[in-house]
């Protein structure tokens, strides 16, 4: 798992200084831009992966608690002493408040997902949206190429 996030890590590295590379034959300011809101998109990145790795064993605990609830539902020994005491009833009860609570972690953390993948979506279309911009800009008052429009 470090290999794979390792590799993924370094081909963004690389990536982003190819894509910086070829903004400096342009403006400073792209470059300015496409540093800031990549920053800002790593660390709302590194915050994610914090607030995931903060909240893991809380996960840990609703599905202890869950398979703990259906391995005494399931184990044939206890059968007869929950059908005798009722407690059926009772096991259900307790195992879908368990889902419940797990149920509502699970909407919050994908709540926390969504907005971190909507604020980085914002992100990428502001950096592209404005060299985009500025490119055709250059097309069409300084007569860049089309081919180093497509380069860019």
């Amino acid at each position: 798992m470090f290999w794979f996030r390792l590799q993924e890590i370094i081909y963004s590295v690389i990536c982003f200084v190819i894509y910086l590379f070829l903004l400096t034959h342009l403006n400073g300011i792209l470059i300015l831009v496409s540093v800031l809101t990549t920053v800002c998109g790593f660390l709302l990145q590194r915050r994610l992966d914090a607030w995931m790795y903060k909240h893991k064993e809380e996960e840990a605990q609703h599905i202890q608690k869950m398979s703990y609830i259906i391995g005494v539902a399931s184990d044939w020994s206890g059968a007869k002493d929950i059908r005798i005491f009722g407690l059926r009833p009772w096991l259900n009860e307790v195992y879908n408040k368990v889902v419940a609570t797990y149920t509502a972690f699970h909407q919050k953390a994908q709540g926390v997902y969504i907005w971190a993948r909507i604020v980085d979506l914002v992100l990428t279309f502001l950096r592209n949206a404005i060299a985009y911009a500025y490119l055709i800009g250059l097309v069409i008052g300084n007569g860049l190429s089309v081919s180093d429009f497509l380069l860019f």
